[in-house]
């Protein structure tokens, strides 16, 4: 028996943040690839020592949000010694974490088996079917489309794999030598709630005596969404080996923040993937949920699901759905670096005030009915303006875009062509910005998020004062009236940034200036440009859905 298939030595694991999910070691014999020891193990996931809010301080989510670290579009196959699993929320496109791959010369044809693990599904609810991931669409093997509509795998019981929704390409040769039927393709999905091993693993993998026999009873997965494709070999079709096999996905169950009974479901609602993130024992902050602020998420959902419009200067628009997260976290990065990506897509940020957690969205705000004045700000007011400098006039924002194969793509805002007032009122002086979006997957929602950030840089007075303690009645995010000599301010609108109660009983202020306007739509001037980049000229108005964002 020979193959194409690359040789690999060494140990193989996946981790969760940590948690060693494989264990074993992968041989390399004669250029053919041969089964991990131990694989009855791989599918271990350690449920404790994961949580870091232990490792929290009232300071840790009160931050400003950084810079989202570099994002990745489709995740490649990966062999690698320590490889961490994804985490998906919404739609995206995986890779499988290959751990078993196999071939058997029998009655005159190949066949090649490939198993992978390709996302940590959702580890709560009350029962099975609450967790996982809620199901894959499309499967490629070198970006070729193989299966139109992949259907879940039973979690145990009799029977071949299945066939349904295969795509038949030039990748297969289509002899009728298997399973009494001409086939191209099978395949087992498991989207991570499964209670027991795989039927066919475990009960027909022991035919292939060359790479060590059937799986055994303990590899279950539990948690893990995994998948393994059968083939009718063939080296011409393959001349570089394994292809690399992506997914397209829908992707974790999550709670429902305005009905926690509810059964976890899919939903790409940023309020409800951020709860889940930050409750989530396995993979998550592993905050408990009474300490959480759930009225304030529940805030969050309802705005998030509002419908906006975008206005074009020919006085028509389009409406969609404000916000949606659809992204993929590294399991094996910081909570905090995850979490203030998810951020990213609802420009949010978690506060903690009043012992819990709080989810705070910048949006149109009123302002407080209690002011501060000369009545109750005790000393002096310290204020300031950014410099030119600390502002910018033009930003591009990168995302991922699902209808260019979840590809990063940039957006510039204002639009290239488009009037630029504020770099007119910088007297031309170009200021630029660059900030990541890895949670966006659509060029409208980059192009409102970006006008937004824009707007913030620009909305540039601050201050810090100090007042007297019913000040406190006053938390972040709120906007409250300013009135005061110095500045020469009449009800002066501000961000509340920071509260903090001093030892002698008076109370610190962090203030930032409020523009109503920062948070409304944008008008487009340049239509020709956001249709003519990306969207279909069928593309209809009213639906809150954007072109390609439905369910998988």
């Amino acid at each position: 028996m020979s193959s194409k298939l690359p040789t690999k030595g060494g140990a193989f694991r996946l981790f969760i943040k940590g948690a060693a999910l494989i264990a074993g070691a992968v041989r390399g014999d004669g250029g053919t690839w041969v089964k991990i020891v131990n694989a009855s193990k791989w599918f271990f996931v350690a449920r404790s020592g994961v949580s870091a809010y232990d490792a929290w301080n009232q300071d840790s989510l009160g931050k400003e949000q950084g810079t989202a670290s570099k994002q990745q579009g489709i995740q490649v196959n990966s062999t690698a010694s320590e490889s961490a699993l994804p985490i998906v929320y919404g739609l995206a496109k995986v890779g499988l974490k290959i751990i078993d791959v196999r071939q058997v010369d029998a009655a005159g044809y190949k066949t090649m088996s490939v198993t992978g693990a390709y996302a940590i599904g959702s580890g709560g609810g009350n029962a099975t079917a609450e967790r996982g991931i809620s199901g894959v669409g499309k499967v490629y093997f070198d970006e070729t489309l193989a299966i139109n509509g992949a259907e879940e795998s039973a979690n145990s019981g009799a029977g071949n794999p299945t066939k349904t929704n295969v795509v038949q390409t030039q990748f297969w040769n289509g002899s009728s030598v298997a399973w009494g039927t001409a086939w191209f393709l099978r395949y087992m999905i498991h989207t991570g709630n499964q209670t027991a091993v795989d039927y066919y693993l475990n009960n027909q993998h022991s035919y292939y005596t060359t790479a060590g026999g059937a799986w055994g009873t303990q590899t279950i997965g539990q948690g893990i969404a995994y998948a393994t494709f059968w083939v009718f070999y063939d080296t011409d079709a393959y001349p570089n080996g394994l292809p690399n096999i992506t997914m397209e996905m829908s992707g974790n169950k999550v709670p429902n923040v305005t009905n926690l009974t509810l059964a976890q479901a899919y939903s790409t609602n940023p309020a409800n993937c951020i709860y889940d993130f930050m409750t989530s024992k396995t993979y998550g902050m592993g905050i408990p949920g009474y300490d959480i602020d759930t009225a304030s998420f529940e805030v969050a959902r309802a705005f998030c699901d509002e419908s906006v419009s975008f206005t074009l200067a020919s006085g028509s628009g389009y409406t969609f759905t404000r916000y949606r997260c659809d992204g993929i976290l590294n399991s094996g990065e910081s909570p905090m670096a995850n979490i203030q990506k998810l951020l990213t897509c609802c420009n949010g940020r978690i506060v903690y005030e009043n012992g819990m957690y709080t989810l705070k969205l910048r949006k149109v705000t009123s302002a407080e009915t209690f002011q501060l004045d000369e009545t109750n700000i005790v000393g002096d007011l310290s204020f300031r303006r950014a410099g030119i400098d600390d502002t910018c006039n033009s930003i591009t924002v990168t995302y991922i875009d699902k209808l260019q194969n979840y590809q990063p793509q940039s957006l510039t805002w204002p639009y290239p062509g488009d009037a630029n007032p504020y770099l007119v009122e910088d007297s031309g002086f170009l200021n630029e910005l660059a900030v990541e979006l890895p949670f966006t997957n659509h060029e409208y929602r980059a192009a409102l998020m970006a006008s937004q950030i824009l707007l913030e840089t620009r909305a540039d007075m601050t201050c810090t004062l100090t007042a007297q303690r019913e000040a406190l009645k006053l938390t972040v995010g709120s906007v409250v009236k300013v009135s005061h000599s110095t500045p020469d301010w009449d009800e002066q609108l501000m961000w509340v940034e920071a509260v903090s109660l001093r030892g002698d009983g008076l109370v610190s202020l962090a203030l930032k200036e409020y523009v109503a306007a920062t948070y409304t739509p944008p008008i487009i001037q340049n239509l020709v440009a956001i249709v003519a980049n990306n969207l279909p000229a069928q593309y209809s108005s009213g639906t809150g859905i954007l072109p390609g964002e439905g369910p998988l």
